[in-house]
Formats: C-alpha cells, structure tokens, sequence
C-alpha cells in the first residue's frame, strides 16, 4: 500500500503519544482521538456515532525514515537485483527472444501473474555469471550481430548484487567488479562495514526510478510498483481495535 492510499484510508494524524484526559475525552491527534472511533460514552468525531454503531477509522503516523513492510521484504530484495542502477529500467530486454524465448508464452503456464514474472525473472538472473543490463550495454545489438554466449558480451556497466545480512538483518549492496578511478570497492567479510549497507531510504530512492511503463511491458498493473513497499507512513487501526491501557489514563 503506497502512502497516498495510506492517506485516503486516515482521518486523523497522530502525533501525541497520551490516551484519554479524564472527563474531557481522548486527546487530539493523540492515538485515541475521537476521529478513529468511538470509546465508551464518547462519540466518533468522523461519523458521529456511538460505539455500538461506529465501525471505527483509520489514522496515519509519519515516520522519520522509511518502513519495509515484513510481507513483502524479499520481494523488495528481488526487485533491487533486476533493477539497474544506471537506467533503472529491468535489466533484461524481454524482447530478445534468443536469450528468453517467448515472455508472453512462459508467462501462461502461471496463474500468479506477479509471482511468475519474478520467478522468471529471478532465475534468469540465475544463470548469469556476470550482472549487468541488456539496455546500458547494448546486448540486443550483439545479439543480432550472432553473439548470444553472455560470457561473450561486452560489457562496460556491470549491476551491483544485492543479498540479506543476517548480521544486521539489512541488505547488502556489493559491486560485481572493481569499481574504476580507486574507488573504494564494497566488500565483506573483515572489511565488512557501514558503507556496505543499502538501507530503506536507499532503496526507496532506487524503486522510485523504475516507471510504470516497465511494469507494464511485462504484463503487471502499476499498483503493484515495488516502492509500494517501503513507506514513510504507517496506518493505525481503529480505536475499537485496540485495548485501552486504563493505567494510563
């Protein structure tokens, strides 16, 4: 769910940690104000029913730094690594039909839609050795001039590669070949550090880049955009929902 839906779905920011103020009620913007629902003889501020009758409303909490959903993590962590981060565009060229058959025809044989285009995906990314994009390199003129051997590609961009840590439970961008001018190279192990880290923020700048034309060319609805699943806000059920803590009032 991106944070604009996120937005529709909430009547209230919330922004203050206190409960209810004795006889005055819930506190404003507090996370039990009277605009996600009614709590005993207090009635909703959004549809101005009693508890009995009021189904409850959402509220929003603006986060400081991105989210991952949970749910959707490694299908975060998948779309990263096909990805480019030069053209942000797939970097596999589904048109070459002598590297990938027939997309249209594969994708077919999957009643799941979203996942089979990952699987495709994500096993053609498998079978090479060397991660680098179709577009920045050209591979569909190669192709027609007979090459068709990734391994006899040439290549001038190659993809970072990206993979989970179990260390700090973040994921890690790792370059797949030196990096030109000295530059620091990403490695683990010893060397192991913070400049290895592609963080939320990181990865929702790098999502944010692939367009919806993309999503499109392999058959998928733009409401499943992979930046979807970092967000900067996060969704508060209703009131009637939630246990009210009574030592807190």
């Amino acid at each position: 769910m991106s944070d604009v839906e996120i937005d529709k779905l909430s009547h209230v920011t919330v922004i203050n940690l206190k409960q209810i103020d004795g006889d005055r009620g819930p506190y404003e913007q507090g996370i039990y104000d009277a605009r996600m629902g009614a709590q005993f003889d207090y009635e909703c501020s959004s549809c101005k029913l009693k508890s009995r009758k009021c189904s409850g409303h959402n509220g929003v909490v603006e986060l400081t730094h991105p989210l991952i959903s949970p749910i959707y993590f490694k299908y975060v962590l998948k779309w990263l690594k096909i990805i480019c981060n030069k053209c942000y565009r797939i970097i596999f060229d589904i048109n070459i039909k002598k590297l990938y058959g027939n997309f249209d025809e594969f994708m077919e044989d999957y009643s799941g839609k979203y996942t089979g285009v990952l699987k495709f995906l994500s096993n053609k990314l498998k079978s090479r050795s060397r991660i680098f994009c179709d577009h920045c390199n050209d591979i569909a003129a190669q192709v027609d001039e007979g090459i068709t051997q990734a391994s006899k590609f040439q290549i001038s961009h190659y993809q970072p590669q990206y993979s989970y840590s179990s260390e700090t439970e973040l994921i890690v961008e790792e370059l797949t070949q030196p990096p030109k001018d000295n530059a620091k190279k990403y490695t683990r192990g010893p060397n192991f550090g913070p400049d290895n880290l592609f963080l939320p923020d990181d990865q929702l700048r790098r999502l944010e880049r692939l367009k919806d034309e993309e999503l499109i060319k392999l058959g998928l609805d733009p409401i499943v955009h992979p930046k979807n699943y970092i967000n900067y806000k996060l969704l508060i059920p209703p009131v009637n929902m939630r246990f009210i803590n009574n030592a807190k009032f």
